[in-house]
């Protein structure tokens, strides 16, 4: 019996056509749902696992990467174990809720090859390249580093601090963070980074994002 992907509580009897005709590998993500009332109550956290395989261009990406890495999409790509360490935090109640949501960076990556985004999941690796650096071995305390909240992008993969930083980092203010590297807005959630341990073994949350500023790049190109 294949449980639903939304409730998790009852047999699934309906398949996301979308999905089907996408040819998802139903072994590997779930698309299946109880119900149409359910199907669209997590519609809008499901369409992300559509975004990869909606355009000519992704397929043609994917030709060309099979070739030339003998059909094997993920030999020249690697991912940290630390990745998981930053975390995914859900948009709303139906994000939170649903099984198939990426909880951390990690599972983003995952995602990402599943479906085929071989490009999202290169610009996820490159971008938190930094980060995971800057975990392992401490921040140098230069000022041309900036501190704030973060987001991951899922219609390019981009991870990092957003154009419209000095909005997002006011929490009480419910915003999107537009994505630096394709301008978008509509298909981004923020990271928590998780970082040590505190008092009795607890996790300690709320750990800075730290990256290259790239506003005094762009100053720097200027002048």
């Amino acid at each position: 019996m294949t449980s639903c992907a939304g409730c998790s509580e009852r047999e699934a009897t309906l398949k996301c056509p979308t999905c089907v005709k996408l040819g998802v590998n139903p072994s590997e993500i779930n698309y299946s749902y109880c119900s149409q009332a359910c199907f669209k109550a997590n519609w809008k956290s499901h369409k992300k696992i559509h975004k990869s395989f909606e355009s000519a261009a992704l397929a043609s990406e994917q030709s060309a990467v099979r070739s030339k890495l003998g059909g094997d999409m993920t030999n020249s790509l690697s991912f940290s174990p630390k990745l998981a360490s930053i975390k995914v935090t859900p948009n709303d109640p139906v994000e939170n809720t649903d099984k198939n949501f990426p909880r951390n960076l990690h599972n983003a990556s995952e995602i990402f090859l599943l479906t085929g985004n071989v490009s999202s999941a290169r610009t996820l690796s490159s971008s938190t390249t930094e980060i995971i650096k800057l975990l392992e071995n401490g921040p140098d305390g230069k000022s041309t580093m900036k501190l704030g909240r973060a987001v991951i992008c899922w219609e390019c993969g981009y991870a990092g601090i957003p154009k419209n930083a000095d909005m997002c980092d006011k929490v009480a203010v419910d915003i999107k963070g537009v994505c630096w590297n394709c301008g978008r807005d509509g298909e981004t959630n923020f990271l928590k980074i998780v970082g040590g341990e505190g008092g009795e073994g607890k996790e300690v949350e709320e750990v800075p994002w730290m990256e290259k500023n790239k506003d005094l790049e762009v100053e720097g190109e200027s002048s």
